[in-house]
């Protein structure tokens, strides 16, 4: 018998269901918790977007962007997001562009899975709450499939872009696990991330960006609990001081393994705290346990919202790291290749 043959019997193809029914059951779930979650996520108004305007009126100014007296939410992104808002962007504009980075994730997914997974994201609390608030987290989405689900430098680029444009601490154990399993990829990221920050740096001078490594230890400000926060740290700040360690372990791990889900499930550890729109980053890991199981991706799709809404951010990410487990091509412990007996053997 062949190496082919055995491989084939070792890991036989999963049930296939059909289009229609994989996509209404997380479509129904979908449905209910908007009309249940819905009236609460638009009445949020766009706090984060207002950060990003005033930062980038600011700039425009010539004045510090990087002050204490912003309110709760303080700005603490790179500067070229300040650099970005600066030249008039509109609500209008970056829901256009949020519509165009939708477009491409169904298309990096492949059309004939990725139209229907977008249309069910439109009904997922964690996409409608980007969308009000005006966050990053829908292209985090686009560029974390794209690394995720087309290796290489196309798809390390964006995501350096992404990182340059607006780093977030989540990231943190995705780029350990690149670095483990493919450095040439993570190379790619990294120098674009560093030559579109030299770039910017050059247009607005650097010592802008001085300023911002000498703000970053307010990022201590992740650990504290907070309205609306389902991470960690709204139970205990301790804990989501663990879970950040925790995460970075599992990615190692992950990396060990090769396993796409596990490490994308962590992601759900690496900030103490999270809003529901963090939720968009496990798309991916959702994508590559459907294409092995399509019985558990769909049950994940389903659950993942819910989860996200009614839980805590890190419960969606074990949820996620163990369906993963159970998808072959995901798994943390994939199934032994079969021995094949020497050709002299008799």
């Amino acid at each position: 018998m062949t190496e082919a043959a055995l491989g084939d019997r070792a890991s036989p193809e999963p049930r296939s269901f059909p289009p229609a029914f994989a996509f209404a059951v997380p479509a129904i779930v979908g449905v209910a918790t908007m009309l249940m979650l819905g009236p609460t996520i638009f009445t949020e108004g766009m706090r984060d977007w207002v950060v990003y305007r005033d930062a980038g009126q600011r700039l425009a100014a010539g004045a510090p962007i990087y002050v204490s007296s912003a309110g709760a939410y303080l700005f603490d992104y790179p500067p070229a997001t300040a650099a970005i808002w600066s030249i008039g962007l509109t609500p209008v504009i970056w829901l256009l562009a949020k519509v165009v980075a939708l477009v491409a994730l169904a298309a990096v997914i492949g059309w004939p899975l990725g139209i229907p997974a977008v249309v069910l994201l439109l009904l997922t609390p964690s996409l409608q709450h980007d969308l009000v608030l005006g966050n990053f987290s829908t292209f985090y989405c686009l560029a974390l499939s794209w690394s995720v689900l087309r290796p290489g430098r196309t798809g390390s680029i964006p995501l350096g872009l992404l990182l340059a444009i607006a780093v977030k601490p989540v990231i943190g154990p995705y780029l350990l696990w690149l670095l483990l399993v493919r450095r040439s990829d993570f190379g790619w990221l990294v120098l674009t991330a560093a030559a579109a920050s030299a770039i910017v740096a050059t247009m607005i001078g650097p010592g802008i960006y001085i300023d911002y490594l000498a703000t970053l230890p307010r990022a201590s400000s992740l650990a504290t609990a907070w309205p609306g926060n389902i991470g960690l740290a709204a139970i205990s700040p301790l804990l989501g001081t663990v879970g950040v360690a925790a995460s970075y372990a599992v990615a190692i791990v992950a990396a060990r393994r090769h396993s796409v889900p596990l490490v994308i499930g962590a992601l759900m550890f690496a900030q103490p705290s999270y809003g529901v729109a963090y939720g968009l980053l496990l798309v991916p890991a959702v994508v590559v346990i459907y294409r092995e199981r399509q019985t558990i991706g769909i049950t994940l799709a389903a659950v993942l919202p819910a989860l996200l809404w009614l839980t805590y951010a890190p419960v969606a990410g074990l949820v996620t790291m163990l369906a993963g487990m159970a998808a072959p091509g995901g798994t943390l412990w994939p199934p032994r290749r079969p021995r094949l007996r020497p050709r002299n053997a008799h």
